[in-house]
Formats: structure tokens, sequence, C-alpha cells
């Protein structure tokens, strides 16, 4: 694993910035606008960011990442743009371009921060002031904030996350639409308009297409009710915004036959994600033993 103590990181304008910079300098790794060798970006929708350079120093700040945000999600998109500058006639392949020139590989990587990643990220850089962050601007209407505010002086964490989710399942009423965002672990993301049934601290009953689901607030499970067949999909904690849900599909779910039966399904593909660096093994492990909780329930 490449050192990152020398290497010096630029962090660009967002909602992470000063959570970033705090954790990257706690490491022991520098920051700075000017002279880097490793850019972040933000994405615009908030939900992750976008690292670029050298490929082995890229990794270097990934490895720094994954073991402060386990639950965070890694995608590379490699670049070959340097080299292609050096194109030979002579040479039959990038490889051999890469041997003669000694040219550095650089890469692009996303990297996406579920719920607990988010979470990890506020209480790095805490807002002295206020328990409220700027990504809680994402989840709460500026009433539902100012509700909130009137009250987080006065009560505990555990009375103020009380709060917060009771303000969240109050907002929705039967019939209210809401769109479930279900981000696979491949970059897809598979978009489910849904009609609230109902609402209320057990969570949202929706009605997606023919079929309905079951979804709460902060759970790795989401629940979907097909043909008498019961599907628990393992996912990260469900994140409620404004007007949408989200969560990040952990590709492992539990299938519960009319009769009581209960099997696990693509575990395979879970341990695929895992080899290949796109989740951590931790998130991996915490899936797996999600879905095999479920099936010691009865």
């Amino acid at each position: 694993m490449v050192s990152m103590n020398k290497s010096r990181v630029y962090v660009g304008e967002g909602i992470y910035k000063e959570s970033l910079i705090r954790l990257f300098r706690d490491k022991g790794i520098k920051t700075s606008p000017y002279k880097y060798d490793v850019k972040i970006y933000h994405r615009k929708d908030h939900q992750g960011i976008i690292v670029k350079g050298e490929k082995d120093k890229v990794y270097g700040l990934l490895n720094v990442l994954k073991s402060a945000l386990f639950d965070s999600i890694t995608r590379e998109h490699k670049s070959r743009e340097e080299l292609k500058k050096l194109g030979d006639s002579t040479l039959h392949s990038l490889d051999e371009l890469k041997d003669k020139f000694e040219v550095k590989e650089y890469v692009t990587v996303e990297v996406e921060f579920p719920f607990n990643s988010k979470v990890t990220l506020t209480n790095i850089n805490p807002n002295e002031k206020s328990r409220l962050s700027d990504y809680h601007r994402f989840i709460f209407t500026p009433e539902e904030l100012n509700f909130i505010k009137k009250y987080e002086g006065y009560v505990s964490d555990e009375i103020l996350k009380n709060l917060m989710e009771e303000l969240i399942y109050d907002r929705y009423k039967p019939n209210d639409t809401i769109t479930i965002y279900n981000v696979r672990l491949s970059g897809k993301v598979h978009v489910h308009p849904a009609n609230v049934i109902s609402s209320n601290h057990e969570g949202l009953k929706l009605k997606v297409k023919e079929n309905e689901a079951k979804v709460k607030y902060g759970s790795w499970v989401s629940e979907y009710f097909k043909n008498g067949e019961i599907i628990y999909s393992i996912n990260t904690p469900t994140e409620f915004f404004k007007d949408n849900l989200r969560h990040w599909d952990l590709e492992v779910d539990v299938i519960e036959s009319p009769d009581g039966n209960m099997r696990v399904i693509n575990k395979e593909k879970l341990h695929e994600r895992v080899k290949k660096g796109i989740i951590t093994s931790k998130l991996g492990n915490i899936a797996l033993r999600k879905a095999f909780e479920i099936t010691k329930k009865n």
C-alpha cells in the first residue's frame, strides 16, 4: 500500500469538504488548493465524491477513506488519455507504451457515501452551534429544520433522533407519490415510483407497481411482497430525502415462500463485489449477517 504521508490532496467545494480535510489531516495527509497529487470533486447530487490522480496515490487515499467509512462504495473509471497522447505506430499495445515512456497511470474513481458514511462525516466535523449539518438540509424542509432548532438545545441526542424520524414519517400521507432510488453496486440506478399506503414509526408501506413494499428509515432491510412471497432485500440503511428514498442494493436477498421456507440468494454476487474492491469486506459481512438473521427470525 502506498503511503500518503508525502502526498497532497486538493478537496473541492461541497458539503463534505471540511469533514474530508479534517479526516485526511488526522491521518497525516496534507491538503492543499494549489499543489496536489490527488484531486477530489463533489458529486452534484451530494451522494459522494470523484477522486482523480495517479493510480497508486488515488488507491492509497481510498484505503484511508475505506478504513474510516466502512460502507463507502468505489468504482474506477480508467483514463488512458495520457498514454494516447504519446501514441507511437511502432507500438502494438498501451502496455508497451507505458513501458517505453514510463508514463504514470491516472485514474478516476467514484466514491459514494451511503447512510453511515454521511453520519460519520457529519460527526467528524460537527457544528459547534448546532447538531444540524449541511447534510440535514437535504433531508428536511426549511419549516422542519426550524421546528427542530426550537428543541435541539434542550433534548438529548436520542430524543432529537426520534423527533427527526417522527417529522420524516409525518410528511407522508396516503396516496402521496414518492420515488425510490435503488442504486446497484454496478452504478446503475433503478427508479421506482411508489404510492404511499400508510406511514408511521414502523415505516412506510408502499404500493410499487402491482406489489406492496415496506421501507423503514435507517433500516438495512426492505421488504417486498410478491406472488405470496416476501423478498427481504438487504441494502445500506435507507435514507429519506425531501422527495425520494435512496439506498444501495447489497446484492444478497432472502426469499420467504408462502409455506415459511427461507433461502438466501445472490451470495456469490456479493462476494464478487467485495473481491473487486467495490465494497469493503466489513460491509459485505454485515450484509450476510443481516440476511442470516432474517432466516432465524422464526
